[in-house]
This record gives C-alpha cells, sequence and structure tokens, in this order.
C-alpha cells in the first residue's frame, strides 16, 4: 500500500507568488484566448452528449492561420512578460488555463522587482510545453525524446502596449499555439491537451510529482510511474508509423498505466501481451494479466473524455463500444481474456446506468462508485509477487494481476456481491484464473 504525498496547488498560488512583492499596487487585468488546431478523432467533439470536455471545440475561419476545428488549450501554462526594447524581458508570472473561451489574468506592476521604475508594462505571453489539471496535481512536460525538454511558444511579436493601472487590457484575436495538427508542435499541444483531460479527473489521489511525456516516440508506452511517450509518424518528425497525438485517449490511456504504478507504488506492471504476438489490440484475445492492464488503462482514457454519470456518454475506442451491454462472444469464457471486455467492466462499475443481463451474461450491472474511488482499489493490494498480491506474475504467471485479484482486494470496500455482480459477472469476467 501506497503512502501518500499528494498536493493540489491552486490557480491563485501561481500568481499569488509571481506577484507578492507588490501587495498594495494597483493591478492590472489582463484578457487572451488561447487555441491550438485540433484534429483528434477518438475522443468526443462539441455536441456529443456525455462529453466532460471536448475535441474539435469549434471551427474557425482565420485569415492569416489555416481553418478547421481548434480548441482552447485548458490546463496549459503560460507565462506574461513586460517586452522591453532596450533591456532584457520582465518575467512577471505564471498561470494555468483554468477553462474555456477567453480567460485574463490580473497581476501588480508598482512596486514590484519586476517593473524596474517603468510606469506601465508592454505585455506579452507564452505558451509552456506544458499542462497539469485547472485545480492542481502533477504536471506533464513535453520533452524531446533524447530528455530535453521542449520549450515556448512565445508572441512576442504582439504585446499589447502601456497595460496601464486599473486597465482591462484585452488582446484582439487569437494566440494560436499550431494551426497544423500534423506537425511536431501540433502534436505536442493536442498531447498536452489530453494529459489535462485525464488529469482533471484523477489528479487529486496522484502523486504530486512531475510527470514526463516523450515525443515524437517509436510507440506509445509507459516506461515507468512518472514517464511515459507517444508514437508520432514522420509527418511530425518521429520514426514511429502512426501520428497517436491524434488519439486523445492514446495518451490518456498510457497515464492510467502511470495511475496504476503509482498506486502499486512501482515502476512496472505485470503485463504478458505476447499470446498473439507482439502488441495487443481492444478486442483480440489476451492473457488476462493483459487484458486487465490495458483493460483498465482503456477505461481511465473513457472516463478522461466522457463522464460515467451521465446516461447517454457512449464511450468508444476503434470500434469497440464500451457501454453496449451485450459480451462481445457469445461464448461466456472468451469475453475473459479481451481486453475491451475488461474496459467494459470497468465503465460499468462506475457508470449510472443500471443494465439487465446479456447472455451469456448472467447477473446485471448494479454498482456505481467514482472513478477515484475504482482507481484507489489498486492501492489495498499488498506488495509481492504471489496470488492477490501487485507484481503477481513476476514468477512466470502469465496471467498475473487479474480481475479476481482486484475483486479479492476489494470485498471489503465495496459490497462484494454487487462487486462480484457488476465487476465479474455482468461481462463474463469470472472465466479469468481464480489464482
Amino acid at each position: 500500500m501506497r503512502s501518500k504525498h499528494l498536493a493540489a496547488v491552486t490557480l491563485a498560488a501561481l500568481s499569488t507568488v509571481a506577484a507578492s512583492s507588490a501587495a498594495h499596487a494597483a493591478t492590472r487585468k489582463v484578457c487572451y484566448e488561447f487555441l491550438f488546431n485540433d484534429q483528434r478523432y477518438d475522443c468526443p467533439v462539441t455536441g456529443d452528449p456525455g462529453v466532460r470536455q471536448a475535441c474539435q471545440q469549434k471551427y474557425m475561419n482565420f485569415v492569416t492561420a489555416a481553418d478547421g476545428d481548434y480548441s482552447n488549450p485548458v490546463g496549459s501554462y503560460i507565462e506574461l512578460w513586460d517586452d522591453d526594447v532596450n533591456s532584457n524581458d520582465e518575467y512577471i508570472g505564471t498561470w494555468v488555463i483554468g477553462g474555456t473561451g477567453q480567460r485574463c489574468v490580473t497581476f501588480e506592476w508598482e512596486g514590484a522587482a519586476y517593473s524596474k521604475g517603468e510606469p506601465n508594462p508592454d505585455v506579452y505571453l507564452k505558451w509552456k510545453s506544458k499542462s497539469r489539471a485547472p485545480g492542481g496535481g502533477p504536471s506533464v512536460q513535453a520533452e524531446q525524446t533524447n530528455g530535453s525538454d521542449y520549450g515556448d511558444v512565445s508572441f512576442v511579436l504582439s504585446p499589447f502596449s502601456n497595460c496601464a493601472a486599473g486597465a482591462t487590457c484585452t488582446f484582439g484575436g487569437y494566440h494560436v499555439v499550431s494551426d497544423d495538427a500534423l506537425s511536431e508542435r501540433g502534436g505536442r499541444a493536442q498531447i498536452l491537451n489530453s494529459a489535462a483531460h485525464m488529469l482533471t479527473v484523477y489528479y487529486t489521489i496522484m502523486d504530486n510529482e512531475p510527470i514526463e511525456v516523450a515525443w515524437p516516440a517509436s510507440g506509445s508506452s509507459a516506461q515507468n510511474r512518472y514517464q511515459f511517450q507517444i508514437e508520432g509518424d514522420s509527418g511530425a518528425g518521429g520514426p514511429g508509423n502512426e501520428n497517436r497525438a491524434l488519439m486523445g485517449q492514446s495518451t490518456a490511456h498510457e497515464l492510467g498505466h502511470l495511475l496504476q504504478m503509482q498506486m502499486f507504488e512501482q515502476d512496472d506492471l505485470i503485463n504478458d501481451c505476447s499470446l498473439g504476438g507482439s502488441g495487443h489490440s481492444i478486442s483480440g484475445t489476451e492473457y488476462e494479466s493483459c487484458a486487465t492492464t490495458e483493460g483498465w488503462a482503456g477505461y481511465v482514457a473513457a472516463v478522461s473524455f466522457w463522464d460515467p454519470a451521465n446516461a447517454l456518454a457512449a464511450p468508444s475506442r476503434m470500434g469497440f463500444d464500451y457501454v453496449d451491454p451485450d459480451p462481445a462472444s457469445n461464448t461466456c469464457a472468451n469475453n475473459a481474456a479481451i481486453e475491451g471486455m475488461v474496459t467494459r467492466s470497468f465503465w460499468d462499475l462506475d457508470d449510472g446506468t443500471s443494465e439487465a443481463a446479456v447472455a451469456p451474461a448472467v447477473t446485471a450491472d448494479n454498482l456505481n462508485a467514482s472513478s477515484t474511488f475504482i482507481a484507489q482499489g489498486w492501492d489495498v493490494f499488498p506488495s509481492g509477487t504471489a496470488d492477490n498480491q501487485d507484481f503477481e506474475g513476476n514468477n512466470g504467471d502469465v496471467h498475473g494481476v487479474n480481475l479476481w485479484d482486484y475483486y479479492d482486494n476489494n470485498t471489503g470496500r465495496f459490497t462484494a456481491s454487487k462487486l462480484r455482480d457488476t465487476l465479474l459477472e455482468h461481462n463474463c469476467m469470472e472465466d479469468q484464473a481464480t489464482n
């Protein structure tokens, strides 16, 4: 069981630190709107039912940038600077974009060290290659595959001149981080926004330690509890076969692995996906350790974009419907090793809809827990390699940690009969190995 070191750094804390030396000075307000070209295609869009926050939020018809679907980079770190012609520019403060549409920040100027006696600043903004949940928690920093951090996108060429005391200084137009979703920078913006989606759901139970994402990489995977990578193709400057920045659920999926590792307090998971060769698929048959580990991460990705409390939410991925009550196979035992069926089992444990059983399943979905409460079910696993322990399978058991292990460790946290009905029997998971 992990000893938690959690924290939620508020938006106010970021801005207060920057202005603490001028607590009694007149404030200025700066208003802006950031956008990035958004071509993510496996997440809900504006108007879809049950959406937590949409991808492709609005269509933009620009004069000087590419037309298309754009989104606000909610969760992104931004910096405010003063543009000085005859000296170095002055850093004013850091904020996190807290929501969609136009946003505003306030800061103090007179008497602050960064003012240097200048009567009014000429302010401009920078977008950082870093995001988090707007409410706080761990950040995700984008890195090149050589381990160096990506820099920022500066809008120094478009400052707001002479932002006066008591004024609201509103930038005209938009701050467009990228108008090419297929490029390296465009992919970076989409990855960081997808990460913020996941962290918004789970940040309160995650370690408050920085997370790093390497991009564009040769494949998507989790390296340890604080590092993962996302595949990028040649169009994004990467060595991979596809651009998985365009798959919002891909980033949230890898963060689902990090979440499970953090609950286990370890830097690896037993995840044997070698049954059908290398790799895994949502609808394919795998060893149970693979089906469970990958199915769990698929569930985390789903709840990062869709709200399980909304009966109309309809998450899916790669053609696999996560809310269809009809098991994938007509033979109950065949469902137990299918990754997508594990995702359905966790979704049913979370959603507010009580579904009747559909043959060959025999029991109804009759439990509704919260996403974070379900995730903390991994936290109660004892450490070790024996049955029901967090590294079971390290001794050669290809089925490793599976849903029976989750059930056995969590009967005291849930109503045991309902947990069995919903997690195991409603989706034919009871045929997974019991040891």
